[in-house]
């Protein structure tokens, strides 16, 4: 199989998954935001607009994701990977609208200028239909997401583990405004609030190290590949950039300076060779050669 059939296998795969995940959602944030507007609940009602980011999310991700997918071009040699990136710096984007939106119900609340919940018991069973698939979702992508090493899905499934988190908090105040402690339901959503912020904070600050170039890799290790080709006298200055399962790298190694060129050359193919082999999601490999100093 070429590397670009790979390439096509795993965007094809990521697509499936967001599909799959996009359904999930988008029943689980109907569900929410259904229940939580009838009983006037603010809390199942943020969880639900959460949970309808979720949705979004994926859709941005299967459109980064496909343009992604297009192989490199003249004006691209790198590929375009960072589709991918970009894709999820929307997401957070978007969940920081979401917190703005939660926070002001809470306002709302606090100003008398919102109903006051009256919980009903299909509350609970909605809060444990949905964590449930939130339980499935989390563990299907992460899964997923470490067998296509796509960052997407990575960073997607740390978010759904969140709304696990967030659901069981939603669930612990709504019992408690069952029993009658109204004001809990406004602590909750601002609570939501606070946590949709750290969650976009996270995906930001993730996905900003990708686009600025940040070190994907540890550089001993890739140093160590390469010291542990023969015919290689030392290995230094090791950078990589990119994403998972689309790492970059370059290094430069140092060589007997009698070696013929040609010999170089072909040192610094099996340097190549050994780092792509040790290292899953390495797409590139560029050795520089120098001839060793005279001890």
């Amino acid at each position: 199989m070429t590397r670009e059939d790979q390439e096509a296998q795993r965007a094809r795969g990521i697509r499936t998954v967001l599909i799959i995940t996009l359904a999930a959602n988008v029943a689980v944030a109907a569900a929410k935001v259904m229940v939580g507007t009838a009983l006037g609940s603010l809390s199942i009602r943020a969880d639900g607009f959460h949970s309808s980011m979720d949705g979004l999310n994926n859709i941005v991700l299967l459109v980064g994701t496909w343009l992604a997918a297009a192989p490199p071009d003249r004006e691209h040699p790198y590929g375009h990977r960072k589709f991918e990136v970009l894709a999820a710096s929307f997401i957070g984007l978007s969940l920081l609208a979401a917190a703005f939106n939660v926070f002001m119900g809470v306002v709302d609340r606090l100003r008398g200028l919102d109903v006051e919940p009256a919980i009903e018991p299909s509350a609970f069973a909605v809060l444990g239909v949905t964590l449930a698939v939130n339980v499935v979702v989390a563990v299907y992508e992460a899964r997923a997401g470490k067998r296509l090493m796509s960052p997407a899905l990575i960073s997607d499934a740390v978010h759904t583990r969140g709304d696990i988190l967030v659901t069981v908090g939603v669930a612990a105040s709504t019992l408690l405004v069952w029993r009658g402690l109204v004001w809990l339901d406004a602590v909750a959503g601002a609570a939501i609030a606070g946590y949709i912020v750290l969650l976009a904070s996270r995906v930001l600050r993730e996905n900003a190290g990708y686009l600025l170039d940040a070190s994907v890799l540890d550089p001993t290790r890739v140093l160590a590949l390469a010291d542990g080709v023969e015919g290689v006298g030392a290995a230094r200055d090791a950078r990589s950039r990119g994403t998972p399962g689309g790492i970059f790298i370059d290094l430069t190694v140092e060589v007997d300076g009698a070696l013929p060129v040609a010999a170089a050359h072909a040192l610094a193919h099996r340097v190549e060779d050994a780092v792509r082999n040790g290292i899953p999601g390495v797409m590139g490999v560029q050795v520089h050669v120098e001839p060793r100093a005279a001890s």
